[in-house]
């Protein structure tokens, strides 16, 4: 017995310690996510796709949506059209883009931080590049960004607007 104790012995205090470190790093992390609640980059963050039928609505303007134009640097024109419904933010960007071999995507960032979520790709219609989405309406403040689907940094985005 004290021979397979005097074994194991130098092995009892690395075990102890790593198994501390183990039960610190599961406490910190679950506090973490617990605090972030439904950032963008939880991954309870649900986006949903909006119906041919609401997307046409807010495009045609049916209902009571707010509009917010895009910001953009180059010639690159848009909006964005919104209506916060039952704890949702219902949203559709046009966009008239210039020609590129490149899909362009729209992201939500952060305003105050660096988080940012790619929402959906913008699809070529008769009326330019459009999409629409619904999110979680506790995101708000948000940026909305439009960029090519590759500019993951979005430094060279095209278009800018934040919804308040």
């Amino acid at each position: 017995m004290k021979e397979k104790l005097k074994k194991f012995a130098p092995y009892i205090f690395p075990i102890l310690a790593f198994a501390f470190v183990v039960f610190m790093f599961v406490r910190w992390y679950s506090a973490r996510v617990a605090e972030q609640g439904k950032s963008l980059l939880s991954s309870e963050l649900e986006i949903t796709d909006l119906t041919q039928e609401h997307e046409e609505s807010i495009i045609l303007g049916t209902a009571d949506f707010s509009t917010i134009a895009l910001s953009s640097e180059g010639e690159s024109k848009g909006e964005i059209r919104y209506q916060l419904l039952d704890d949702k933010l219902n949203f559709t960007v046009t966009a008239n883009l210039p020609d590129s071999k490149e899909a362009f995507a729209v992201w939500l960032k952060d305003v105050d931080g660096d988080t940012k979520k790619k929402v959906f790709t913008l699809v070529y219609s008769k009326a330019g590049y459009i999409g629409s989405a619904s999110v979680p309406a506790e995101v708000i403040p948000v940026e909305v960004v439009v960029s090519t689907e590759s500019d993951l940094l979005l430094e060279d985005a095209l278009l800018r607007g934040t919804i308040e």
